[in-house]
């Protein structure tokens, strides 16, 4: 039997582990396995297939390109079982009124992808498999799994053998762990927490020797100059499993990493013993340089001395920082985006990205703005296309959104060269958003983040092959969207998010 992934798209910056995760549960059970992408031709590749199972992983961000190709899947009337999970089913599971769709997965889905590839093995109907919603039941949460060790390491092929330019880009992601105990109000996680109380440990770690297995297993296979550990923070203090982690890692791996870390858990000691174990660049957030908004409006308890005292610790050790901020939160003004700014600056990251919020279903802070009444009354999913945009709330004015938009673009290239404030503030700040602008992020990011975060050697080759797997998927990415705006948005009412 066969079960055929689709998604959106590929980036080198991430592997796909939820894909991954569940082609190797798939194919542990005896089903091959394809992915398939939005941006190709997707159709050719089902009907040639003809899978048993199609499953779908989304995000808010993907749903009308996503729900596209499921439509025009069932246009040629082909008769499989399609089941979405990922974010967006899970925070809005109305979803499954979609008639095209047979199910959708809310929550964790180890458990149910294994229950649903039994059922369609047996012929027996999804209704009341854990997790899984359908128009005739609603089943329960399943619990956590508790022993991520015993799930089977992820299955790279499958994402390896679509993307060349993935096999060939020597970065590989991993996880260590799974769950976040923190409560930020415009993540998912708060709401993944609290829908699973009282069914299991939220944090749950993989064994060091368990993780360490995997990573030499694809570093025999697939050239590997940099790890990346997926985990929502990877370490929180100085434990007995980082410091087995601290002491194993350099001897049998010994190629240095990268993470993701929490500033209000950093100090001196635990920065050290990172740096022994390999760090070489972290991801530690700073969000909002306002105090108010930082620590009432999305809930990161921390004070800007904390954050610069953990970005000095990290920057003194030489272990370089990449940074997110986010402009455009709900009672942000210009004068908390220069804040936020500012306090980049003081804390020296060697790459500072910026996002303009976007106040996702499901999350606190999309409650928190509609209790404000700033969310427009007809918000749909094209609202929520992406991270690039500008602003949906309508407490900012346009002049307000375009310095927004204008921090995004520039704010990088200020914050690495602060000499440059005066005029992006004065100036540069309040003119139009423009192709210039755009060619300015789009290469300071590149030069920054591969210089610093992901410092791999490429040789001509890699760039060569590198550059034509990204023009080649741009392409095809902007043919399907002109395509997909052209021919079937006129004909579509957007559905509302909420009432």
């Amino acid at each position: 039997m066969r079960v055929l992934f689709l998604q959106n798209y590929l980036s080198i910056e991430g592997d796909p582990m939820g894909i991954m995760q569940l082609s190797a549960i798939a194919k542990r059970k005896g089903w091959d396995t394809e992915l398939a992408l939005a941006n190709e031709n997707y159709l050719r590749i089902i009907e040639k297939r003809r899978p048993d199972l199609i499953a779908v992983s989304m995000m808010t961000t993907d749903y009308l390109g996503l729900m596209h190709a499921i439509r025009e899947i069932r246009q040629r009337e082909l008769d499989i079982p399609i089941i979405v999970g990922g974010p967006h089913p899970t925070y809005s599971p109305d979803l499954i009124e979609e008639p095209e769709i047979s199910a959708i997965c809310v929550g964790e889905g180890d458990l149910a992808f294994q229950e649903a590839l039994e059922r369609i093995e047996r012929n027996y109907p999804l209704d009341g498999a854990p997790n899984l919603h359908t128009r005739g039941s609603k089943s329960p949460l399943a619990p956590l799994v508790e022993d991520l060790d015993s799930l089977p390491f992820l299955d790279r092929e499958i994402v390896y053998e679509k993307s060349l330019a993935m096999r060939t880009f020597r970065l590989r992601s991993f996880y260590s762990s799974r769950g976040c105990p923190y409560k930020c109000t415009y993540c998912f996680n708060h709401a993944f927490n609290d829908k699973y109380r009282g069914l299991g440990k939220i944090v749950r770690k993989r064994s060091v020797d368990n993780l360490l297995e995997e990573i030499k297993q694809v570093m025999r296979r697939y050239p590997t100059d940099y790890i990346r550990f997926s985990d929502d923070v990877f370490v929180h203090r100085i434990d007995s499993w980082f410091e087995e982690f601290a002491e194993k890692y350099p001897r049998e791996v010994g190629v240095p990493f990268y993470c993701l870390m929490r500033a209000n858990t950093v100090d001196d000691n635990l920065v050290k013993t990172m740096k022994e174990a390999g760090c070489g660049s972290v991801c530690m957030s700073i969000e909002a340089g306002n105090p108010h908004i930082r620590e009432k409006i999305i809930l990161r308890k921390m004070s800007s001395d904390q954050i610069a005292y953990a970005f000095d610790a990290f920057n003194n050790a030489g272990i370089k920082v990449y940074t997110n901020s986010i402009v455009g939160l709900p009672t942000s003004t210009v004068e908390t985006e220069l804040e936020t700014l500012d306090l980049n600056i003081r804390c020296r990251p060697a790459y500072s990205g910026f996002t303009v919020g976007l106040p996702f279903p499901g999350t606190e802070m999309h409650q928190f703005c509609q209790r404000e009444g700033v969310l427009p009354p007809e918000m749909t999913t094209e609202d929520l296309l992406s991270f690039g945009q500008e602003s949906i709330l309508n407490c900012f004015s346009k002049k307000e959104k375009r310095i927004q938009r204008n921090m995004v673009l520039l704010g990088p290239l200020v914050v690495k060269w602060p000499f440059l404030r005066k005029p992006f503030t004065k100036c540069l700040m309040h003119l139009p958003v423009n192709p210039v602008y755009l060619l300015i992020h789009y290469f300071v990011r590149n030069y920054l983040f591969k210089k610093h975060i992901v410092p791999i050697e490429f040789t001509l080759n890699d760039i060569l092959t590198l550059g034509f797997a990204q023009v080649k998927s741009e392409i095809r990415t902007w043919v399907t969207r002109y395509a997909f705006w052209k021919n079937y948005m006129p004909r579509v009412k957007p559905k509302k998010l909420w009432e």
